[in-house]
């Protein structure tokens, strides 16, 4: 039984790419091949209006914990707000865009 509960976990997760996943693949250099940089391209976009959806202030905590690299109690202070408020906001968003980005891949959101 334990086995078919992996098995179906396994495949539940093959298109589920967590969003540290992505940020080596963002952050990459121009050395790579054509198909990588047009791959990386749409992701850019993608991500760009996604965050462009999201309500400014969520998307500003979020450019600051992925983009500029900064620490939940950092962005709390520059933001006004509590740790915790952070990382619930920055699980609740990325858990969003995850499942976005599963639909836009053509999996089920």
């Amino acid at each position: 039984m334990n086995a078919g509960l992996d098995l179906v976990r396994a495949r539940q997760n093959v298109r589920n790419i967590p969003l540290d996943e992505l940020e080596p693949v963002l952050a990459e250099g121009a050395h790579r091949g054509p198909d990588r940089l047009h791959g990386s391209g749409e992701i850019r976009e993608w991500l760009r209006l996604a965050l462009g959806r999201l309500n400014p202030r969520i998307a500003e905590m979020f450019a600051l914990r992925f983009f500029e690299g900064k620490d939940n109690p950092e962005i709390a202070r520059l933001m006004n707000t509590t740790p915790g408020t952070v990382a619930v906001t920055l699980s609740r968003t990325r858990d969003r865009l995850q499942k976005e980005y599963q639909a836009y891949q053509g999996g089920v959101a």
